[in-house]
């Protein structure tokens, strides 16, 4: 493919997203998938992703077929055994689909590569490191200090895509069965989720912040509702004996990442650190707040179709209970509720 051939008058029959991220790049990236349909609406677009997002992927409006497989080359995957050879056949899978056109949100040369040995002639991405390599239509890197919906958006412009105000939107309607499961557990008007945990501690605020909001929701006769990795709710049940059962998403449900979905999408709103569930939240249109600090604010706010708020400080370390407070009370106001 000429890398400077004009792409307007593409036509392509099959497409696929890879997003080989975690959660919270995932959801961004299925904002993709809407614009592309609209453009070519004859046309099947499909998404390659990690195998734990994959039940979040099946959530986007419009998704085809969804591939998965881990990055063997991230730390935590490389000396897993037989991750590679997975990768190399989900990879031959992706080959026999025959797809058209690739668009590549994720960094990693390696997955530019990837969609490179799978043959999709017309491969669009950021140009960084080894990427353009791979790619017949490299766009310059994000800005970070942009939204990332709006750098998301300069992938679509080489077809002749131009969305100013791009955002992701998740369906809730594939959970119904786990939301009827979950009906009668919780008084769903009145249920806060919260998760305050992140992929890494320079996003998390303290944990005692945190059960000073759930104590302020109990006395405003709302619902705080725990969720999170059966690690991270343990966090909280050692550290604190104050809240029942009914309180925490893994014995309210059944522990399933689906229940802590189904969950989210029920909830009246919905507290957390920039995170998947977060994002969620967001996609779902639940009002939900936000909490970061500077380095991600900018580009990670959410994004989705939800109202929302946000605290942002210097230090994940500065943000106090009532901080989140004062914070949810601006939600509520601003969400009429």
């Amino acid at each position: 493919m000429n890398r400077s051939a004009p792409l307007a008058h593409l036509n392509p029959r099959k497409i696929l997203v890879l997003s080989m991220e975690h959660l919270g790049d995932l959801i961004f990236s299925t904002g993709l998938i809407p614009p592309l349909q609209e453009r070519y609406p004859e046309a099947e677009v499909d998404v390659w992703c990690r195998r734990y997002t994959a039940p979040i992927c099946r959530l986007a409006p419009g998704v085809g077929k969804i591939h998965t497989s881990e990055p063997f080359w991230e730390r935590e995957w490389k000396k897993q055994k037989g991750v590679f050879k997975a990768h190399l056949n989900t990879l031959k899978a992706v080959r026999r689909e025959k797809y058209d056109l690739a668009v590549i949100p994720s960094f990693s040369w390696k997955v530019s590569a990837s969609a490179a040995l799978a043959g999709i002639p017309v491969r669009i991405g950021y140009r960084r490191r080894k990427n353009f390599l791979f790619q017949t239509h490299p766009q310059p890197q994000q800005n970070p200090n942009l939204p990332v919906m709006q750098e998301l958006a300069r992938l679509l412009e080489p077809l002749g895509i131009f969305v100013k105000d791009l955002r992701y939107r998740l369906d809730s309607s594939p959970l119904d069965s786990r939301k009827r499961a979950l009906a009668g557990r919780a008084p769903w008007e009145r249920v806060v989720v919260v998760h305050p945990f992140a992929s890494h501690d320079g996003k998390t605020a303290p944990l005692p912040s945190f059960f000073l909001l759930a104590e302020y929701l109990i006395s405003r006769k709302l619902h705080p509702l725990w969720i999170g990795t059966p690690d991270e709710l343990e966090r909280i049940r050692n550290a604190t004996s104050q809240w029942g059962p009914g309180h925490f998403i893994d014995t309210l449900g059944s522990g399933e990442m689906g229940d802590a979905d189904a969950a989210i999408s029920m909830a009246k709103f919905s507290i957390g650190t920039d995170s998947g569930p977060l994002h969620i939240a967001s996609g779902f249109g639940i009002p939900c707040l936000g909490i970061y600090t500077v380095q991600f604010f900018r580009r990670c706010f959410p994004q989705g179709v939800s109202v929302f708020q946000t605290i942002c400080k210097d230090s994940p370390d500065d943000i106090t209970g009532e901080d989140i407070i004062e914070g949810f009370e601006k939600l509520r106001e601003g969400a009429g509720g």
